[in-house]
């Protein structure tokens, strides 16, 4: 009887505390399921294979050659391990080579120190499916990428919970991001530092609201910006787009004291952001005479201005072309009906093919076949400007073609941003057995097309608000989203890095709508 008696106690004891501490409680709780689906979906991830990144072979020899000589360089002409000291110390300071950010690479050369078995492989060992060596390391790396895939997930749940108070809705979100998150490892490490930076810039400029300017906040907004760029390299103009936001807004707002202390923390993070993104751009600059953290803007922008030559019936076909093949019902669609009702007249949708070595607008650039490389050609051979400087010459001649088709490129900006609106399906290592899980992720595919464009107008909706501040937290994802359906062709993966805000948003307007209509019915209610 006192047995019972004393289980009894310790229930209503449980049950007081949790009255007390519900909130806490319930908190913690969905923290653990938020880590359980995340493990039981992607611990698969950690398999060994060849890692998923864009260009992983590249930024892997890279990763070697900084991890064993202390060279940034990618030479497959040389073979490093010949040389001796005095030649590497040469070679390290005749090296130009700048063609990628640095940040993914160094992430990769990290681990590699930490395997000194690797100085028993060739530089491209880790992109060597069977290599025993390889795998090993890879799976250090996945295991790490994993846990940074995990607090990818758990930060989109703390920072809409920050901005709602809604746990329930919070969690929400974070089911529906962990069927999205990226398995890209580049876009996994650009996602936190973005995502991070936006809210320390968000509270930075927020406590501006009370006269006050936070320094801890500035310095941690500018260095995860610093990181991201070295990381992605696209976002080396938004640091400068910062402070021209800061002057806009400082218009904007009407209270001096407040404007003037927004002024200046849009300056400072900028000039924090300098400060440890300017040893690479100087670097750059003295051995490559070009003041950028990496080399690639001109095949980038080449590539765009070829696409930029593309015939009108292209342009109008480009539309169904680019139209989501997520989920499936929109690819069966495109298809079996889009594509048979119009096809462009000339050259059909051929040229939209990635692997069209002929005449594919993609790949004649990258394969040095397109318009755009024999105007650069012709301009190395007759500009002496350039120096011979291949990467200049075709930056030229991808200004040159698109100021030539200015219309053009200016219309394409529709269509690429269009094609932003895909979000790729991240299931190739995710355990899909589960039944229900799978029914999870088909219906998040019917709305994952609506998610870009939902951000695009919430943004619009913040700034006619006047949530300048709000929407500081929106802009440097809605930086990378303009200049991408600007300046490049938008591949899919482009728009992964900036996912974490997309559907933090989300939360943050549901949120809104939510307290709308609930005041709306409550109204109602009363009336009657």
């Amino acid at each position: 009887m006192n047995y019972k008696n004393e289980i009894s106690d310790i229930f209503k004891k449980l049950s007081e505390l949790y009255k007390k501490n519900n909130r806490k409680i319930n908190y913690l709780i969905i923290i653990f399921l938020l880590i359980g689906l995340s493990l039981y979906l992607h611990l698969p991830y950690i398999n060994g294979d060849r890692l998923s990144a864009a260009d992983s072979n590249g930024y892997e020899y890279l990763a070697y050659n900084i991890a064993r000589y202390g060279i940034y360089a990618v030479d497959t002409d040389i073979d490093l391990s010949l040389l001796n000291k005095a030649q590497l110390k040469d070679y390290k300071k005749n090296n130009t080579y700048y063609k990628r950010d640095p940040g993914y690479s160094i992430y990769l050369a990290l681990f590699l120190l930490f395997s000194p078995e690797m100085k028993t492989q060739s530089p491209s060992f880790l992109d060597e499916q069977d290599n025993p060596i390889g795998k090993k390391v890879r799976k250090k790396i996945q295991a790490v990428t994993l846990l940074l895939m995990l607090i990818l997930i758990l930060s989109v749940f703390f920072i809409t919970y920050k901005f709602t108070s809604q746990l329930l809705l919070s969690f929400i979100i974070s089911i529906i991001f962990i069927f999205s998150v990226p398995l890209d490892l580049k876009c996994i490490l650009s996602g936190n530092m973005l995502m991070w930076h936006s809210y320390f810039l968000y509270l930075a400029l927020k406590k501006t609201e009370k006269k006050i300017l936070n320094i801890f906040y500035v310095f941690i907004s500018g260095l995860l910006l610093a990181l991201l760029i070295y990381t992605k390299a696209i976002y080396q103009y938004w640091f400068i787009l910062i402070i021209f936001s800061g002057f806009v807004f400082f218009i904007l707002i009407k209270d001096n004291k407040k404007r003037v202390h927004f002024l200046k923390t849009s300056i400072l993070i900028s000039v924090i952001t300098f400060f440890f993104i300017s040893p690479w751009l100087i670097r750059n600059k003295i051995k490559a005479d070009d003041f950028s953290i990496s080399g690639r803007k001109g095949v980038i922008l080449a590539i765009r201005a070829e696409y930029s030559t593309m015939t009108w019936g292209e342009y109008f076909g480009s539309f169904i072309h680019y139209l989501s093949g997520q989920p499936e019902y929109l690819f069966r669609f495109r298809e079996n009906y889009l594509k048979k009702l119009y096809s462009p007249p000339v050259y059909g949708y051929r040229r939209f093919d990635r692997n069209n070595t002929d005449d594919g607008l993609y790949r004649t650039v990258k394969w040095s076949k397109g318009k755009v490389n024999k105007l650069a050609n012709k301009l190395l051979e007759e500009d002496e400007s350039l120096n011979g400087n291949p990467e200049k010459a075709i930056t030229k001649a991808a200004k040159i073609m698109l100021k030539e088709n200015w219309f053009k490129h200016l219309m394409l900006t529709f269509t690429f941003g269009y094609r932003g609106f895909t979000i790729r399906n991240s299931y190739t290592y995710i355990n899909m057995k589960n039944e229900l899980l799978n029914k999870i992720k088909l219906i998040i595919e019917l709305f994952k097309v609506f998610f870009v464009p939902f951000f695009l107008i919430t943004s619009i909706f913040l700034f006619i608000k006047k949530k300048y501040y709000m929407l500081f937290f929106y802009l440097p994802a809605l930086y990378c989203y303009s200049i991408h359906a600007f300046a490049t062709h938008f591949i899919p993966r482009y728009i992964e890095s900036i996912l974490p805000i997309i559907f933090i948003s989300l939360g943050i307007t549901s949120d809104y709508f939510f307290l709308k209509f609930k005041k709306f019915f409550s109204k109602k209610s009363i009336k009657n």
